[in-house]
């Protein structure tokens, strides 16, 4: 920067860009500082939210006088069964599968998540727990019983002895259960490797399950189902209008000077990506807009037939095959492949597959993620919608290569994906504004190459989210 004693006066008239320059300077520090108040603000009544309804306790359940026979808990990770158990079950047989992995583990390990430590702990909760209604007392299965294969297993029981089986179902909001369960985890984890909470991902996976299942606990032979805990999410307070507005205006401010400098000045178009490479593969706008008027539009169809639970309960029966496959033939599962391609600075354990290491900036919500657990490989165009599209008429191995093509697979924040879900981009598109274009390129990219169809709502959405790439 050249400086002028104060006396001298000055050459000549400043240039333009230097003042469009310092207005856009001004403007972006005054809506940085206002946006980090909000953002502050906000942080802390969601936290507050999040405090109260963690607060909520479950509705008492108390069994039938004289009731013998089995309680099947039912509840994700943190979902507060064993804290229900010790208030209101105490007075049954309590058979935890917590407490039975330390004495079935071989490396002596309560929290050993390990498929062999869970199948023993099992076998033995089962001869438990069959001993109990043997003897005539009340048994309590304290455990997550998220897959209907584990709770079969104790509906059976019930039948074998001729005794009732009762579900008691505790289900918090996600964000709390996943709160809850954050709070158990040891900074060390035990010989095993696992931290003393469930892993970010199989907590929420389990949250996912349960959820689905809630409508049909009554068909699976339980005498009763208890709702003990279905609270409603509590909103935040809503932002204060006058911050809101000012933070609205000083963006908006720094935004136009920006917009004024770089179309004035440069000519610099800005990138249909916001800054994020989508997969190999993936069409440019023009051909994706060329692709998506070639598709086929049609109601969705019937979602008869899908399975995607490929749990043994379920065997050959899951439509897409077990997950991460390694189709491309590297040595490699595709879910590997996929954080090795998205994460900046990937490591693989020595000598495996596995990633280790890495950060993910998160293209849906535009923040880092540097928790392996709380990454999770979206399907842009989620299985259900390519089974009610056209997929439930292939054969297995299409499927399967559609379930592990790399150009439809993005790394992304558990959160993002566990929002998304199955919906349709007229349903759901990123919370990013940036990473929209790029969404739907891959979206219509992949519906055009498995010669999906789509709705009318589908294409309108995409056909917006395409014309406003730049």
């Amino acid at each position: 920067m050249h400086f002028r004693a104060p006396s001298a006066a000055p050459s000549g008239p400043v240039e333009p860009t230097t003042v469009f320059l310092i207005l856009a300077a001004v403007g972006l520090l005054a809506a940085a500082g206002l946006a980090i108040r909000e953002r502050r603000r906000r942080t802390r009544e969601l936290e507050e939210d999040l405090l109260r309804r963690h607060a909520q306790r479950p509705q008492a359940f108390v069994p039938p006088p004289n009731f013998l026979g089995i309680i099947v808990l039912v509840g994700a990770p943190g979902a507060g069964k064993s804290d229900f158990v010790q208030r209101h079950l105490a007075a049954t047989a309590v058979v935890s599968l917590d407490e039975l992995r330390d004495e079935v583990s071989d490396l002596g390990d309560r929290h050993d998540q390990r498929p062999v430590t869970q199948n023993r702990a099992l076998a033995r909760a089962v001869l438990t727990a069959a001993h109990h209604v043997r003897s005539g007392t009340a048994v309590t299965i304290d455990a997550t019983s998220s897959s209907r294969a584990h709770r079969a297993t104790w509906v059976e029981l019930a039948r074998y002895h001729s005794v009732p089986a009762i579900a008691v179902v505790i289900h918090p909001d996600a964000d709390v259960a996943a709160y809850r369960n954050r709070a158990l985890r040891s900074p060390v984890p035990g010989p095993s490797g696992f931290a003393e909470s469930v892993p970010a991902a199989w907590a929420a996976k389990a949250h996912e399950t349960i959820t689905a299942d809630l409508g049909e606990l009554a068909d699976e032979g339980f005498a009763t189902v208890v709702a003990a805990q279905l609270p409603t999410a509590v909103p935040a307070t809503p932002s204060g209008r006058r911050t809101h507005l000012a933070t609205t205006a000083a963006l908006t401010f720094a935004v136009i000077l920006v917009f004024l400098l770089v179309s004035g000045c440069s000519g610099i178009a800005r990138s249909e990506t916001g800054g994020w490479n989508p997969p190999a593969g993936t069409p440019d706008r023009a051909t994706a807009q060329a692709k998506l008027a070639g598709l086929r539009v049609a109601a969705p169809g019937s979602m008869d037939g899908y399975v995607r639970d490929c749990s043994q309960s379920a065997g050959p029966s899951c439509v897409f095959g077990q997950p991460w496959k390694d189709v491309d033939g590297n040595g490699c599962d595709q879910r590997s492949d996929v954080l090795m391609r998205d994460l900046d600075g990937a490591k693989r354990q020595p000598g495996r597959c596995k990633v280790v290491a890495g950060v993910l900036h998160d293209p849906y919500t535009d923040t880092d993620v540097t928790s392996l657990a709380k990454i999770q490989i979206d399907h842009v165009v989620p299985e259900a919608v390519a089974w009610r599209s056209g997929a439930a008429d292939w054969k297995l191995e299409r499927r399967v290569a559609f379930a592990n093509d790399l150009a439809n697979l993005v790394a992304v924040s558990g959160k993002a994906n566990m929002s998304k879900g199955d919906k349709t981009p007229d349903q759901w598109f990123p919370p990013n504004p940036a990473a929209s274009c790029g969404y739907a390129r891959i979206y219509v990219g992949i519906k055009a190459t498995y010669a999906l169809t789509v709705t009318a709502a589908e294409r309108s959405a995409l056909s917006s989210a395409l014309n406003a790439c730049r």
